[in-house]
């Protein structure tokens, strides 16, 4: 008896458990990017001239494209993704076993005949699953030169905060590009920058309306199927 209750205490813990769990809804934690202030590059006196080497007229041949720590660069985003994942998977074991008793304690041949034991065994098993995803996501962002590598090559972050209907939307760029992509206007397109990170979360009513409901979750987990 006192087993009996014992298990049906154990069980009432489990399920109440499984059922707050179920319950409770995901915590959204936002990723923003700490925006730390660009180091400047050292300004040294001109004694004198009206030369300074390191304004950025110093060179009359080139151009105001950002090159520079502290620069701003207009990001046009336009990334599109398309992939399909096909799997096929077939096997199949045939076997046959046969034992024939050819003498037992003086028994005729004609008895132990009908004493044999055999067996056949076939087994055969067969998967396929096919997944596509595709998606588009287009956008302008500015971010700024947050280090020159050796070679030119700039590292470029910045992020956009939006909020629009009781909905906060937050996008997250990070990459390298060269200088040579950027053009006149300091804008350079998403696919010319290499090593890029793009993160785009959202949290508000419409994001929480497209999860499932407390239901839905509590029987997903409990369902053996």
């Amino acid at each position: 008896m006192k087993f009996k209750k014992f298990v049906y205490l154990a069980f009432s813990i489990i399920t109440l458990d499984i059922f707050i769990n179920s319950c409770a809804s995901t915590p959204h934690h936002l990723k923003y990017l700490p925006y730390s202030a660009p180091s400047q590059n050292p300004h040294y006196a001109s004694k004198g001239s009206l030369y300074v080497p390191d304004s950025p007229m110093a060179n009359l041949y080139s151009d105001q494209r950002a090159f520079a720590v502290g620069d701003l660069v207009h990001i046009l985003v336009s990334e599109s993704v398309n992939a399909v994942e096909s799997i096929s998977n077939q096997t199949q074991r045939s076997s046959t076993f046969n034992n024939a008793i050819s003498s037992f304690f003086g028994l005729p041949s004609s008895t132990l005949r009908n004493l044999g034991v055999g067996a056949n065994s076939n087994t055969q098993q067969k998967a396929q699953g096919t997944e596509s995803q595709s998606g588009v996501f287009t956008t302008t962002i500015t971010a700024y030169v947050k280090r020159v590598y050796p070679n030119g090559n700039l590292l470029i972050e910045g992020h956009k905060i939006i909020y629009l209907n009781n909905v906060e939307r937050v996008i997250t760029l990070r990459g390298i590009v060269r200088p040579q992509d950027i053009d006149n206007t300091d804008t350079v397109p998403s696919q010319d920058i290499a090593n890029l990170e793009i993160l785009y979360q959202g949290h508000g009513y419409l994001v929480n309306g497209s999860q499932p409901g407390w239901l839905a979750r509590f029987l997903a987990k409990i369902l053996p199927f």
